[in-house]
């Protein structure tokens, strides 16, 4: 019964919802976003390389990124031989410390596998070497965990386009009687003030935006806002 009633009501739940959204005219945007929400929820999760899960790796200098990197993907191996987890094969604390030593060395790293890990150390030692071949890791993935900062008239840009969109927002919801959200969610806000120039060309590519708004507010947009770019 109790779970009978986790649906009962949905069917007649729907049809009320749904007449009161085409009351207040918000169909389309309601669609729009309910589609967004999905196709958010059906995107597969990233996969990051091993170092990249390891706190603290973003503050890492370049040697030690890529030392890091090189020992993270070789405890990755041989914790899957063993069928451990890979922290407890070799816990992250142990890998910082070691790739922040001043001069870590073969002899240091072999100190640091211990008995019980030492049958891998040709493999780790070998991971070492090509570290120090290397200097840093991949420039795609450390820019993923440390996105360049932007420049203050970036920022100042953004924030002067967050500031006329929410204002535009906020007025036409007042108009419309509807809640600010469906002129534009959040998301849609964070992304069109992304975008380098304000045109409906842009607007349309904005996920979750939609036809609808790109019908209702698109000329309003970019007559109003354009300019203010």
């Amino acid at each position: 019964t109790y779970l009978e009633n986790d649906v009962r009501y949905l069917g007649d739940l729907y049809s009320a919802l749904l007449e009161e959204v085409r009351e207040r005219d918000i169909e389309g945007e309601v669609r729009e976003e309910c589609a967004y929400v999905l196709s958010q929820a059906a995107m597969p999760v990233p996969s990051l390389s091993p170092w990249m899960r390891i706190k603290g790796a973003g503050q890492l200098l370049p040697p030690q990124r890529s030392l890091l990197r090189e020992l993270a993907e070789e405890r990755e191996h041989a914790a899957c031989l063993l069928d451990v987890p890979p922290g407890r094969f070799l816990s992250n604390d142990m890998l910082l410390r070691f790739v922040m030593r001043p001069e870590p060395t073969e002899a240091s790293l072999t100190e640091l596998l211990g008995s019980r890990a030492l049958a891998h150390r040709e493999r780790f030692v070998a991971a070492f070497r090509r570290a120090r071949e290397q200097r840093d890791a991949p420039a795609d993935e450390g820019n993923a965990l440390c996105p360049p900062v932007p420049s203050l008239s970036q920022i100042e840009a953004k924030k002067r386009r967050r500031k006329v969109l929410t204002e535009f927002r906020a007025r036409e919801a007042q108009a419309r009687g509807v809640d600010f959200q469906v002129v534009m969610p959040g998301h849609c806000l964070t992304d069109v003030a992304d975008l380098p120039v304000l045109d409906l060309e842009g607007l349309s590519h904005i996920p979750g935006f939609g036809v609808c708004r790109v019908e209702r507010y698109g000329v309003m947009l970019v007559s109003e806002l354009g300019a203010r770019w």
